[in-house]
């Protein structure tokens, strides 16, 4: 009879086990590795981003400064797509609902602004750039908003833009790490 007992609290044991195993997968399989290829984009945009708003602060032709950011961007772009595509596939998933608000959050870093729609940030800056240097001297679609505004003007719309964006970034940053964080001190007490 003790030997039965004693066989039993082991399988209610080993199923303990097996249980903390199944429910620390997604994090050891999805949430580490995803954070890990997200601090890759982050450091790369906080380079792309000072690079661009140091270029825009000194000076640099707005031609070359587009030029740099459309170089730029191409570095990182299969593993922004690649983290924006997990994150979306992982948060629609149903099994991950414990996980939906650290999904959530990658996707707002890259989304998190009113005014990009579906753009990413970079893309977004880009094509800001694009579409005044278009514009200069051609009657254009913004050619009425922008015809009172000097090349000073446009400049310092775009640094102050590109503040922003590293402002909201950071801001994005501090909020998946504060998820990551929750979610791996969760892991760590059961």
């Amino acid at each position: 009879m003790i030997d039965l007992l004693i066989k039993l609290l082991e399988k209610f044991i080993e199923l303990a086990k097996h249980r903390k195993e199944v429910e620390e997968k997604p994090f050891t399989l999805l949430i580490s590795p995803l954070y890990s290829k997200l601090e890759e984009v982050h450091r790369d945009y906080l380079c792309l981003f000072e690079s661009c708003h140091s270029e825009l602060k000194n000076g640099i032709q707005l031609e070359v400064v587009a030029k740099h950011l459309a170089i730029d961007r191409v570095e990182q772009e299969a593993l922004r797509r690649s983290v924006i595509a997990f994150a979306g596939s992982y948060r629609d998933n149903p099994r991950l609902n414990p996980y939906e608000g650290f999904f959530s959050e990658v996707e707002h870093y890259f989304w998190d602004n009113n005014m990009s729609g579906r753009d990413t940030r970079s893309s977004l800056l880009l094509e800001s750039i694009r579409v005044l240097i278009s514009e200069k001297g051609e009657p254009k679609r913004f050619k009425p908003f922008i015809e009172d505004f000097t090349e000073e003007d446009i400049r310092e719309g775009l640094t102050e833009l590109t503040q922003q964006m590293l402002s909201g970034i950071r801001k994005s940053w501090k909020k998946i790490s504060k998820e990551y964080a929750r979610l791996s001190a969760k892991k760590a007490t059961g």
